[in-house]
């Protein structure tokens, strides 16, 4: 079964210490026993409130959960710089480096001429984290 979105919201919210849970709760404009409600389940997220959670806590698997089953990526979008040149040559370097993770973990994966289960996602992830680069690389561009 699929995770909620209130257990993964749980689940990465839980590491943090009830006192931040409190932080976490006025950041969300909710008082705190609301926003545990929510972390339960016994109530559910409103738009607004899950803007401001993914404005705040912008944990890539939050992004991922809505745009599952569908054509789209998160990408997290380009910090301006004030060399925007070397901005771009970064951007095309990190591009480069997670292209050549995927790579890595293809040919790691087919040592013993077969992909398995853990491979496979491996090397899924890594493609995510590939074609997010690129996406930043894109919007980095045509900002200038």
């Amino acid at each position: 079964m699929a995770e909620d979105f209130f257990q993964l919201v749980h689940r990465h919210l839980s590491k943090i210490g009830d006192g931040e849970l409190a932080i976490a709760a006025g950041r969300l404009g909710m008082k705190y026993h609301n926003f545990y409600s929510r972390l339960a389940g016994r109530a559910q997220f409103r738009p607004d409130e899950i803007r401001r959670l993914l404005k705040y806590y912008p944990e890539r698997d939050f992004f991922d959960y809505f745009l599952a089953d569908t054509n789209f990526f998160a990408a997290p979008k380009p910090v301006a710089q004030c060399d925007s040149s070397r901005s771009v040559e970064k951007g095309a370097a990190h591009s480069v480096l997670e292209a050549a993770d995927v790579l890595r973990a293809v040919e790691d994966s087919l040592k013993d001429n077969k992909i398995d289960h853990r491979e496979r996602s491996n090397i899924l992830r890594e493609i995510e984290a590939a074609e997010g680069a690129l996406a930043s690389l894109r919007a980095s561009l045509q900002v200038q």
